[in-house]
């Protein structure tokens, strides 16, 4: 699927915590943040990772794998603050790209503001003085002034011959307060370790990692670097020296032969205070798995599993003990043994004691005493929804207020909108004042104040400068000051210029395509000249590069070019794409397209239910493997064991009511071929409405004569039926209620009768049926029963009288007349 850097709606870690950041955001409460700043779980946004804002830009973050950051040698802010006893200073530099290019032109925001009050205000007409701290230690001092908003801009040029690249420091200090902050920012050459270095690598398999180099957001070539690998006892196991190709990589490649951590590292030798680098770990045997089984809840049926590989081939019939921990140093929650299938796989069916609270980590050990590295080695312990506690509500939940802020595009008017009501009557002519900063914790972008209409809503507009970089944050808050109460809505947006959407493709031992397409956000146009370079390399077990390139849109905004996909490639791998909103560790799943066809005998399951699953291969070969999924509120993990000569039955837990599941399957041969699907379920939503049915006493009743029509036939559905409501359409429509009711029609012909019933939850169900009215009365005497031209009963006749007897319109007696009259005739 394509990968799109678009109108972003990622999540933020910020400072350690957890940020929502969208389009729009928006919503508050007394006396607390809330709206797209509110922290909340990872969980509510992805599945598998989310974002986080490193020092060189955002990156995706996956918690099993640890904190990317961790290893990076050359941290950078791009914003930061300083707080004094009247005021905080900030300051605010973002290149596009990780670094300023060289001879272009680093624009500096600074500013100061006041957050003593009950809102965050800037201060104009302050006087401020920054000092820019070239490489070689020479500096240059600017003064400035700054403006209604708090803010000030400099305009820092590269271009001057003194300007050199390297590492730029900049001071600045609030003239009359003399607090002071600080910020460095890099221009010219910056290198990265493209490849994943949270997965493993195995023992005696030779594998390859890229480096790249950039000047600003473009590569850059012929770059010198000296790339070393040490092994864990940190002994020189590989050292090469390499100029960067014309798409600005460079590559290592190298055989560990030891279990344990090797640090590989990158440094620019021309002036060598660019370096990259990270530690990988070597194991004999690695865990293939997908982040969908990584989830349990305590007291319920969870599975946790995947398959074995050691480089070369799968790990087949072997035995593997599985210990989960809350801490390494604790006894194991839970000891399993479990046994791969011929394919290599395993998949453990167990439950959790119901005391457990915290997240667990698995370790696992073959039988041969071999440690494995697993690559989900974290199981997620997750709980019902027990809903919101009543006592806890805020007693003034009735207010409502939000702000909105459409994301915007440099150089353009932002529009920011805000409502308040109050139990639903909108809050007039009240004052809201509104502060947004640069990239988080930067320099003041507006300060300002509004006041709501009529209608309880209000509207500012603002421009933001064309000097602000293209892939910066806005965001800030607005407050609102109501009856004695504070109520707060955080405002966040990118500012972005233009969608660039990826399309990877991954045909095993083919050529596939790798395309980039980038249109302006504001016109939808083409553009031209948007880079986007790529490091495709291995994942679900191991990692190491097996394709780097650059592209670059032409005046269509396209642009393409052909990888070739090992053949060993398994089930996600992982691509590296790096674009002026991405950094060098936004990883995606690059899924190869194996063969394989998931089916069900219904795309529709029951909650509590089950659904049979059949996977079959297009060469009717034997493939031994498992189907799992993800189940969403609350998380949770389902899956069995499948071959493709048997239909397996899988679980639907009863909490699932109302999800689309993806199920996904994966499996090999006893060759080593791979196969794999990936198809949706939905689960129905568990609410089961009433079904309406009655009978009808007299079918072909006469005019005026009672009839009775009974619900009895009624069946409830997820709650008991408590209405009943009857709609007779005679020549006046009549509504009757209760679970029986009569009626005598006055006229004859076909009349239509209605029923709609009603259950405890309010879910309802409704039928009719046609009643034919006969003119005229019923029967009384045995010779009402006789045919019109013979004047005997015939068999019609005592038919007729049989039925009328049967239905209560005659007694007993009348009937005797009926079959006495039929016999004499």
């Amino acid at each position: 699927m394509p990968y799109e850097s678009g109108r972003r709606e990622f999540m933020v870690v910020t400072g350690g915590t957890v940020l929502s950041a969208g389009l729009l955001s928006g919503s508050g409460t007394a006396g607390a943040e809330t709206g797209a700043m509110n922290p909340q779980s990872a969980e509510e946004i992805s599945d598998e990772k989310y974002v986080i804002e490193t020092n060189d830009g955002l990156a995706l973050y996956d918690p099993t794998d640890g904190d990317p950051r961790q290893d990076d040698d050359q941290v950078l802010e791009s914003a930061t603050q300083t707080a004094g006893d009247e005021v905080r200073v900030a300051v605010t530099a973002v290149p596009v790209g990780p670094s300023f290019p060289s001879n272009g032109v680093a624009d500096i925001w600074l500013g100061t503001y006041d957050t003593t009050g009950t809102a965050t205000t800037g201060l104009e007409s302050e006087a401020m003085t920054a000092q820019v701290e070239r490489p070689d230690g020479t500096t240059d001092s600017f003064n400035v002034t700054t403006d209604e908003n708090g803010g000030a801009h400099i305009e820092y040029d590269l271009s001057d011959e003194s300007r050199e690249d390297g590492t730029y420091t900049i001071s600045v200090e609030h003239d009359e307060t003399e607090t002071t902050t600080q910020l460095q920012f890099s221009v010219g050459t910056w290198i990265d370790l493209t490849t994943r270095t949270f997965d493993p690598v195995h023992v005696d398999k030779e594998v390859t990692f890229a480096f790249l180099a950039r000047n600003g957001e473009y590569p850059e070539s012929d770059v010198e670097l000296e790339m070393t690998v040490e092994n864990p006892d940190g002994e020189l196991v590989a050292d090469q020296v390499a100029t960067t190709d014309e798409d600005g990589f460079a590559t290592i490649s190298f055989t560990p032969h030891q279990t344990g951590a090797y640090r590989i590292e990158g440094v620019e030798t021309t002036e060598g205070d660019q370096s990259a680098g990270g530690r990988v770990t070597a194991a004999d045997v690695t865990g293939g798995q997908n982040l969908s089984l990584r989830h349990a809840i305590p007291g319920t049926e969870s599975v946790y599993g995947g398959y074995l590989y050691d480089g070369d081939e799968m790990v087949a019939d072997t035995t593997v003990t599985l210990q989960f921990r809350t801490n390494w140093d604790d006894e194991p929650v839970l000891e399993e043994e479990v046994t791969t299938d011929a394919g290599g796989f395993f998949l453990l069916e167990y439950e959790l004691p119901s005391d457990v609270e915290e997240d667990l980590t698995v370790t696992a050990e073959l039988s041969d005493e071999r440690e494995v590295e697993l690559t989900v080695d974290r199981i997620r312990v997750n709980e019902f929804d027990e809903g919101d506690d009543s006592d806890d509500e805020d007693e003034s939940e009735d207010v409502s207020f939000g702000a909105w802020m459409w994301s915007p595009e440099p150089g353009e008017p932002v529009q920011i909108e805000l409502g308040a009501d109050d139990a639903g009557e909108p809050i007039v002519d009240e004052q809201v004042d509104i502060f947004l900063q640069y990239d988080h914790i930067g320099a003041p972008a507006l300060s300002t104040s509004v006041t709501t209409d009529e209608d309880g809503t209000a509207t500012t507009t603002f421009s933001v400068p064309e000097s602000v970089p293209d892939n910066i944050w806005l965001g800030g808050e607005a407050v609102l000051q109501y009856e004695d109460e504070q109520y707060t809505s955080s405002i966040f947006a990118s500012l972005q210029a233009y969608n660039i959407n990826f399309s990877p493709s991954a045909i095993p031992g083919e050529e596939s395509e790798f395309s980039v397409s980038a249109t302006e956000i504001g016109t939808d146009e083409p553009s031209a000249d948007i880079p986007l370079l790529f490091d495709a390399h291995y994942g679900t077990d191991s990692t190491g590069s097996f394709g780097t390139e650059y592209l670059l849109t032409d005046s269509d905004g396209q642009d393409s070019t052909s990888v070739a996909i090992p053949n060993d490639v398994r089930f996600h791998e992982y691509v590296n794409y790096i674009n002026r909103y991405t950094s060098t560790t936004t990883y995606r799943w690059l899924e190869p397209e194996h063969p394989g066809s998931l089916t069900f005998a219904d795309d529709t399951a029951t909650p509590g239910g089950t659904i049979d699953v059949e996977f079959t291969t297009p060469d009717d070969s034997t493939a031994y493997g498992i189907v799992f999924a993800s189940t969403w509120s609350p998380r949770d993990t389902i899956g069995a064991r499948i071959t493709s000569e048997e239909i397996v039955s899988l679980s639907i837990p009863d909490h699932t009511a109302g999800d689309s599941l993806s199920l996904r399957v994966w499996a090999t041969d006893e060759s080593g071929r791979y196969y794999s699907d990936t198809e949706w379920i939905t689960v129905e939503d568990g609410e089961h409405p009433p079904t309406a049915d009655f009978d009808v006493s007299l079918p072909e009743p006469y005019v005026d004569e009672t009839v009775e029509f009974d619900a009895g036939p009624s069946a409830p559905g997820d709650a008991s039926i408590v209405d009943y409501l009857w709609t007779i359409e005679s020549d006046d429509s009549v509504e009757l209620t209760g679970k029986s009711v009569t009626y005598a029609f006055p006229n004859s012909g076909e009349q239509t009768v209605s029923l709609t019933v009603t259950d405890a939850n309010g879910h309802s169900d409704s039928t009719a049926e046609t009643v034919a009215v006969l003119e005229g009365s019923p029967p009384e005497e045995a010779e009402d029963y006789a045919d019109e031209e013979t004047g005997k009963v015939e068999t019609d006749g005592l038919r007729d009288g049989v039925d009328d007897w049967r239905l209560g319109r005659s007694d007993t007696d009348l009937l005797r007349d009926v079959i006495d009259l039929w016999r004499s005739s």
